[in-house]
């Protein structure tokens, strides 16, 4: 079979999807498993034809849900990167997806926590984001150093 631009697939998606997709097996574990292959961050991804791949989410929400509104992300609400399961996706916007993963975490990119004494909020161009107080004065210290010429 070949698709709209003549390029060969063996067998249709849905048919390969779902042989890559583990069903659970109890209440407690309800989300379908990708045992497929994954993106390097953990992500499942399929091969659409021979040349193009999509995460396995975002086919999963197209063959069951319908199509991803444009500039639209398919979040999951259980979490789990590698679950497929219509139910558990969504689709939001780009910024309230990656705002959901800022809130989520709970320490800097240096490893400082984001607690009451250690986080401080600022307001830029009409959003509010989270900064660490202690990598902000070292920051500022740096700055300060430069700027009387002690370090070039």
């Amino acid at each position: 079979m070949q698709d709209a631009k003549g390029r060969f697939i063996s067998r249709p998606i849905e048919e390969r999807f779902f042989e890559r997709v583990q069903e659970p097996f109890d209440v407690q574990n309800d989300c379908w498993m990708w045992t497929g292959s994954k993106t390097g961050n953990g992500y499942g991804q399929v091969w659409l034809n021979t040349k193009e791949k999509e995460a396995a989410h975002r086919v999963a929400y197209k063959m069951f849900v319908g199509p991803i509104p444009e500039g639209f992300h398919v979040d999951h609400l259980c979490r789990n990167r590698l679950c497929v399961r219509p139910d558990h996706l969504e689709p939001l916007s780009a910024h309230l997806n990656i705002g959901q993963w800022h809130r989520a975490r709970t320490h800097c990119r240096k490893g400082h926590p984001y607690d009451r004494e250690n986080t401080r909020y600022r307001l830029r161009e009409d959003r509010i984001y989270r900064q660490c107080r202690i990598c902000d004065r070292e920051g500022r210290r740096g700055l300060r150093t430069r700027k009387r010429g002690l370090i070039p």
